[in-house]
């Protein structure tokens, strides 16, 4: 019987995963040789149990998909909370392996399916102790003065003293406090004399800012804003993060719901929830400049709202790709024609946005030229006769599987090594190392890091493993082509999402290139229909893309404006 071993090590913990990965592998290895298996494939994850979308265990359940590949029978767990700390997840996991044929198996706290079920429920609520536990603690040493981890707010440096525990202080252990930064203090101080004073708008602001070449904060994704320039939305933030006024302020947003949900947006919570330091730092400006700038916020939020009736079909489907990181292209109407403009330009400034090679103050593209570029991709790639003939020659192309296959796993595994690298540094600094030598190294290592996730970012999404069922979800749909060109703006609207559509237009190389998904579900609604009607259309769309392919000369080509 062969066996996958799945392990994972919460990010939570504080354990070493050169320790946590093989004690779990070796004592499921023990229990796999007393059931008279082998493990012939491994998955492990350092990742919170209560995340769904761990790439291990997601890659696990693709090649189980694949019966005929597949390199497992069964798969070992060391036990329950390993696999997930959410029931619920758990639950769905074991289902949706053993409708493939692939059980679960547990080295410890297993047994029958109550007492499964009963130990998952342990676990769900041990997290949510922790986390109860854990907030407690962050919400004290934020009212104590010191920051929760993160990097220092703009403006500020982290300026770090040792453990007030004299045990944590002996093994290394330190706490960090916010002080100005001499070169990024009296930027901040202009944007609120700007603002408040000068009366100028968060735009003009960062107009001004670029224009004087002053680098702008580095965003938490190091694959965005690689230019580093200023965006409204940045000066934004500045103008409204009271911890300038020398008080640390923690949990002003919510993201319950959002991880609840599955994405949306997070909850900004009332300013009688946040939580605020009893300490203070040193202000960078005084709390009647910070008042006067909520002031004008309010002020400006009472103005009514334009309310336009206008829908745009292509609406947070297009992203430009025109010289820089994809962004989301909006739309707007112009003399009677529609068109998607990017949003490079209203972000970080128009003379910015010139400023790239090919792409203009604002770079767009008429709705009239992307739809039958589109059409026609639906036409001969999803609905199309040829259909199944052209994703064969595309997965030829690609040699049968992902076309960025190696170089996406040879960025990913980089960035593991500087992440390993990182923590190592740490054991340095703890272990009595010059800190000015560790953070020159781990300074290094961050520009390494930022230079693999920005080359990670342009690649494009990864090709599903399962071809095979890629093959006959396309093959089951009917030829609703005409049926798609006729339909309303409406019922288009919705067969794209349906199918996940996803365009990047480029305008320095005139192209669009496009990708949907087909999954069991959608093929399932969508055999044997012959016309589109409204709400047709269901189920999600994780069953592999369809795309142009990656050359030019086969990409879909817009005409010039």
């Amino acid at each position: 019987m062969r066996f996958a071993f799945y392990g994972r090590l919460s990010t939570d913990d504080r354990q070493d995963v050169t320790l946590a990965r093989p004690s779990q592998l070796h004592a499921c290895e023990r229990k796999v040789q007393t059931l008279g298996g082998t493990i012939t494939a491994d998955w492990f994850d350092v990742e919170s149990g209560s995340h769904d979308q761990r790439a291990g265990l997601l890659e696990l359940i693709a090649e189980a998909r694949d019966s005929a590949t597949r390199r497992f029978d069964q798969v070992i767990v060391y036990n329950t909370s390993r696999l997930a700390r959410d029931r619920v997840d758990a639950a769905l996991f074991e289902r949706d392996l053993r409708r493939l044929g692939v059980p679960v198996v547990y080295e410890s706290g297993g047994g029958s399916p109550l007492e499964i079920a009963i130990k998952q429920a342990i676990d769900e609520h041990e997290r949510n102790q922790i986390k109860v536990e854990t907030r407690r603690g962050q919400a004290q040493n934020i009212m104590n003065g010191y920051r929760c981890g993160g990097r220092a707010p703009y403006g500020y440096r982290l300026e770090y003293e040792p453990h007030p525990v004299a045990s944590r202080a002996s093994k290394g252990d330190r706490k960090s406090r916010l002080t100005p930064d001499p070169e990024q203090m009296p930027v901040v101080q202009d944007i609120y004399r700007w603002w408040v004073e000068d009366g100028l708008g968060t735009m003009a602001i960062a107009d001004r800012l670029n224009s004087g070449a002053v680098p702008s904060p580095v965003h938490t994704n190091t694959s965005r804003n690689v230019r580093r320039r200023w965006a409204k939305s940045t000066i934004r933030a500045i103008l409204q993060n009271p911890v300038y006024t020398g008080r640390l302020v923690w949990d002003r947003t919510d993201h319950s719901l959002k991880r609840e949900r599955g994405g949306g947006g997070a909850r900004r919570r009332e300013p009688d929830e946040w939580v605020r330091s009893e300490v203070e730092h040193p202000a960078i400006i005084t709390q009647t400049l910070f008042d006067a700038a909520q002031g004008r916020f309010h002020a400006k939020s009472r103005r009514p709202a334009r309310k336009s009736s206008r829908v745009y079909l292509l609406t947070g489907l297009v992203k430009c790709a025109s010289g820089h990181e994809p962004l989301a292209m909006f739309g707007a109407s112009t003399r009677g024609y529609t068109y998607m403009r990017c949003d490079y330009g209203r972000s970080y400034g128009s003379s910015e946005a010139a400023a790239i090679p090919g792409h203009g103050q604002w770079c767009s593209v008429r709705e009239d030229d992307l739809l039958p570029l589109i059409l026609d991709f639906f036409e001969k790639r999803i609905f199309g006769a040829a259909r199944t003939d052209l994703l064969a020659k595309q997965l030829d192309q690609l040699g049968g599987a992902d076309a960025d296959a190696q170089t996406r796993a040879r960025l990913t595994r980089q960035i593991a090594d500087v992440d390993t690298a990182v923590a190592a540094q740490v054991r340095g600094l703890e272990a009595g190392i010059d800190p000015m030598a560790i953070k020159a190294r781990v300074d290094e290592l961050k520009i390494d890091r930022a230079t693999y996730e920005a080359a990670l970012s342009v690649l494009a999404p990864p090709m599903s493993t399962d071809h095979g069922r890629l093959a006959d979800n396309l093959a089951r749909l009917p030829d609703l082509s005409d049926a798609l060109r006729a339909a309303g703006p409406d019922v288009q609207r919705e067969v794209f999402d349906a199918f996940g559509l996803r365009l990047e237009y480029d305008r320095t190389r005139g192209t669009a290139r496009m990708s949907a998904a087909v999954d069991d579900a959608l093929a399932d609604v969508l055999a044997g229909a012959t016309e589109l009607t409204p709400s047709i259309c269901t189920g999600g769309h994780g069953g592999g893309r369809i795309r142009t392919c990656e050359g030019r000369a086969n990409a879909f080509t817009a005409r010039p404006l």
